[in-house]
């Protein structure tokens, strides 16, 4: 699945496909390098500061668009 963008919206969906659906793997497609820099090396979208998401480690993948 392809999630696009890296928001709050974009980053609770991709969080909530990986919990739901174990076999299925995410991709983020996101204009923001810092942010898909934390995500790809922390599995945390630091940026989003009401929530932490928490993207389990191997089924979510971070691309810059």
């Amino acid at each position: 699945m392809v999630v696009l963008g890296g928001g709050s919206f974009g980053t609770a969906m991709a969080t909530h496909v990986v919990a739901k659906k174990a076999d299925l793997e995410v991709s983020m497609l996101l204009r923001d390098d810092l942010v898909c820099r934390s995500i790809h090396n922390i599995h945390i979208n630091s940026f989003v500061t009401i929530v932490a998401s928490f993207l389990k480690k191997e089924k979510t993948y971070c691309c810059l668009l």
